[in-house]
This record gives structure tokens, C-alpha cells and sequence, in this order.
């Protein structure tokens, strides 16, 4: 099924995506709510950037205190040390999301003089998709731990395991959104640069007079569209910097967690069916992040 997308700039487009991921810390940027993206500011010591730290923070001590069941006794030093590298990961790589963000908004406005407009992912279905996510996640490991630990220490544990896990989530998100729409302009790129190399072959059919003037005004226009492919290439560059180093950590994470769930099967009497649905969704989520990635470095190939 192809994603909805509409016409409008890419920032306002998936604005409300970005303005979810806030809520949880993993878009620390001042004046969301503009709607130009020229306005986005990354200061280090801002509630905006620490918010991400405290909840991380706040949500691995209270951990330690309220999950006593023995099967994620295994798991604590794990989420320790993720805590820890998604905090550090998170203050290196948010400085270059204004950069990031604006590149792509003056590759639009540059594509729109051009008259292709590039489409941008909506950003509400996203949002939609990852509210939805988070539901089902913290219905099930509510229902899962009420038998053993009671209504409302059940829903205490989750939203310890739940908050710090989803905000690790949402930065996949994120990085796949990016992905999704550097692709779409890869594409729109594309479709210019054979336009332009079409009108350019007619000229031979034309006026000398006017083909003279078609021909200038293609080889200015083929010029301004490699102007426009390097560019995408240094947003690609930017999008390395701003989700290289956590999409490193989330991979590392990955093969961590499903060796913490073997074991926890295994020693610490997870039951079995819990431990193959959490497998499950990992692989899922490696497949799904390949396969985005992939079909970005195809755009660029072509």
C-alpha cells in the first residue's frame, strides 16, 4: 500500500509528527509551532533539550525501585547502559536536526521555482501510526503483568518499561520519516532531470531561434538540478550525523535484547509465548528499517 502524501512543505507536512516526538523528548528544538522551519533552535541547555535526559533519567531510577519481578532482574544492567547511550547519543546528534530540517525546506522551495513540487509524507498519520504502537505496547505489557502484580503496580511497571523504550522507538521513527521523503525528492529529482533531457532532444524539431533559447534555458535548468542532487546528498550526510550513532545503538540493542529475552526464558521464567511475540517485533523492526534504508540508497544509485 503507498503512503498518503500531500503538496505542502515537507516541515508543515510532518509537523505534527514532530510535535508528538516533543512530548517525549525526541525532538528537542524550540518553536515547533512555527510554521517556518527558519525559526527551529537547538540550544543545549534548554527544557527542550534536557527533557529528553530527565525522563530517561528520572524513569531508569525508578526502575531499579518498582521492577522486582524476577524475569527483568536480567535485564536492568541492559537498560542501564542503553539509558546511558541514548542520553549521549541524543545530545550529540540533536544539534543537527535545524540543519538538517532546513536543507530539505530550501531543496523544496528551490524544486517548486522548477515547477515539481516534491510531495512530504503526512506527518498526522504518522503520528496516528506511532500513538497507536504505544497503545497496543503498553495495553499488553499492562495485561501481561496484572496476574502477578496487581492493577496499579502493573500499570506503575509498564510506564517505566513503556516511556524509555518508546522514546528509543520514536528516534526510528523519525530517521525513517527522513528517509521516506529524501527518497521522494531523489525521485522528483529524477523526473525533472528527464523532463529537462526530453525538451532538450525536441529542440532539434523547433525554429533555430527558439531552439537556441530552449537549449539555454535546459542547460541552466540541468545545472540547477545538479545543484539540487548535491544537495540531497549533504542532507543525506546530515541525516547520518543527526541518527547514524542511534541507529548503531538501536541495532546493538536489538541483538541485546534478544539475547536478554532468551535468557529470561531460559533463567528467569519469562513465558515462552511473551518472549517469541517480543522477538518477533524486533526482527520486524530490523526488516522494516532495511528495507526503508535500502530503498533510499536505490534513490541516490538512480
Amino acid at each position: 500500500m503507498e503512503e498518503h502524501v500531500t503538496n505542502k512543505s515537507f516541515y508543515v507536512s510532518i509537523r505534527p509528527m514532530l510535535i508528538f516526538c516533543k512530548m517525549f523528548g525526541a525532538y528537542p528544538l524550540k518553536n515547533t509551532l512555527s510554521s517556518k522551519v527558519i525559526t527551529l533552535q537547538y540550544n543545549l541547555f534548554s527544557i527542550h533539550t534536557l527533557w529528553n535526559p530527565f525522563l530517561q533519567t528520572i524513569c531508569g531510577l525508578l526502575y531499579f525501585k518498582f521492577i522486582t519481578f524476577p524475569w527483568w532482574k536480567i535485564s536492568k544492567i541492559f537498560v542501564l547502559v542503553r539509558m546511558v547511550m541514548v542520553i549521549l547519543s541524543s545530545i550529540y546528534s540533536d544539534q543537527h536536526l535545524p540543519t538538517l530540517l532546513k536543507l530539505i525546506d530550501n531543496i523544496d522551495r528551490r524544486l517548486s521555482k522548477l515547477e515539481h513540487q516534491p510531495k512530504s509524507s503526512n506527518g498526522l498519520l504518522w503520528m496516528f501510526a506511532c500513538i497507536s504502537v504505544l497503545l497496543i505496547s503498553t495495553t499488553s505489557s499492562t495485561f501481561m503483568l496484572r496476574p502477578e502484580e496487581g492493577t496499579k503496580k502493573a500499570i506503575i511497571q509498564t510506564a517505566l518499561i513503556i516511556i524509555p523504550w518508546y522514546q528509543f522507538q520514536i528516534c526510528v521513527a523519525l530517521y525513517l520519516l527522513f528517509c521516506i521523503n529524501i527518497s521522494y525528492r531523489f525521485r522528483c529529482i529524477k523526473e525533472l532531470w528527464e523532463d529537462t533531457l526530453s525538451n532538450l532532444m525536441h529542440t532539434n524539431y523547433v525554429s533555430s531561434v527558439d531552439g537556441k533559447s530552449i537549449a539555454k534555458r535546459s542547460d541552466i535548468q540541468l545545472e540547477e538540478i545538479r545543484m539540487l542532487h548535491s544537495d540531497l546528498l549533504t542532507a543525506i550526510d546530515e541525516l547520518n550525523r543527526c541518527y547514524g550513532t542511534r541507529m548503531a545503538i538501536f541495532l546493538a540493542s536489538i541483538f541485546q535484547e534478544l539475547l536478554t529475552i532468551f535468557y529470561e526464558c531460559l533463567l528467569g521464567g519469562l513465558p515462552v509465548e511473551y518472549g517469541i511475540i517480543f522477538a518477533m517485533y524486533h526482527i520486524e523492526c530490523l526488516f522494516i528499517l532495511g528495507k526503508i534504508t535500502e530503498n533510499l540508497s536505490t534513490s541516490v544509485s538512480k
